[in-house]
């Protein structure tokens, strides 16, 4: 657990509140070209440590605006609103800590729209523009970094979860922030990012790790960003010169894990002079 302490010093995700009295509400994700039979919806992020209680806030195009209240939403918690939530649950895996809000949300254009954030009082706490270019039928566009702008590719960016949604979930293209100095250069992991849903070739990674010296013994750990080790590839084992292993993105148990940044911790011992030290890198699932 020290290792991945280290390690998170470094990996943190970009969520930076915004400074507002009351709330810290974001856009966070869209549903503005579903495909047939499945509504649009919007997701919001409450990035904020207070809880929102007992609010009204409105989401409104150039065109429309709609008034809803949040009646209760936790700290973290991400907020999905759209006009048919029964509807929405039966398309979609909305993990049950998600809040639903039944509510009218603007008719979303397919080729670019604009949408608008507000307080009761009408001052605007967010805002996201997207051209219908940035992602296909079916895809959401989700927020990459909340603390800049969702008003471009560079941020908001197709969904490359399994199911190309992550509605009520992290996003999964949301970036994390890593100092360069503590990657290290002789961990090699590639593709990644990668999908064990993928083609073939790129359904699993490649970790590598090469020493001169000509023997060590290592463990490599992979967390997940809770802290919690997901996988456990090696255990103190002996190794001559080159450490590698192919992982397919499954855990323990043989399962596969959810898209999202990985922490990966190797440990590395000289068997010559009974020397430690500890390498660090991230590992990306996507769709």
């Amino acid at each position: 657990m020290k290792y991945f302490s280290a390690l998170l010093t470094f990996a943190t995700l970009f969520i930076i509140f915004f400074s507002i009295s009351f709330s810290k509400l974001q856009i966070s994700e869209i549903m503005f070209d579903p495909i047939s039979g499945c509504p649009e919806w919007i997701e919001l992020y409450n990035n904020s440590e207070p809880d929102i209680s007992d609010l009204t806030f409105s989401i409104s195009d150039p065109v429309r605006s709609y008034n809803f209240t949040i009646n209760h939403s936790s700290a973290r918690q991400y907020i999905v609103l759209a006009k048919d939530t029964s509807l929405i649950k039966s398309v979609h895996n909305i993990p049950t800590d998600a809040l639903l809000i039944s509510t009218s949300i603007p008719a979303m254009n397919n080729d670019g729209d604009s949408l608008y954030l507000k307080n009761a009082d009408s001052t605007i706490l967010d805002t996201l523009f997207y051209d219908g270019k940035w992602s296909s039928k079916g895809v959401s566009l989700e927020r990459a970094n909340f603390s800049s702008p969702a008003n471009s590719l560079a941020n908001l960016k197709p969904s490359i979860a399994s199911d190309s949604v992550t509605c009520g979930k992290v996003n999964s293209v949301l970036e994390t922030s890593v100092k360069p100095d503590s990657i290290s250069s002789l961990l090699k992991i590639y593709p990644n990012p990668f999908s064990p849903n993928g083609a073939e070739g790129k359904n699993q990674c490649l970790i590598k790790y090469i020493l001169s010296h000509k023997q060590f013994k290592a463990t490599c750990i992979i967390y997940n960003l809770n802290g919690v080790q997901v996988r456990n590839l090696s255990n103190d084992e002996i190794f001559d010169s080159e450490l590698q292993f192919i992982w397919d993105g499954t855990n323990n148990n043989g399962w596969k894990l959810p898209v999202g940044v990985y922490p990966i911790i190797l440990e590395i011992k000289n068997m010559k002079d009974g020397t430690t030290h500890t390498e660090k890198s991230l590992i990306v699932i996507g769709r």
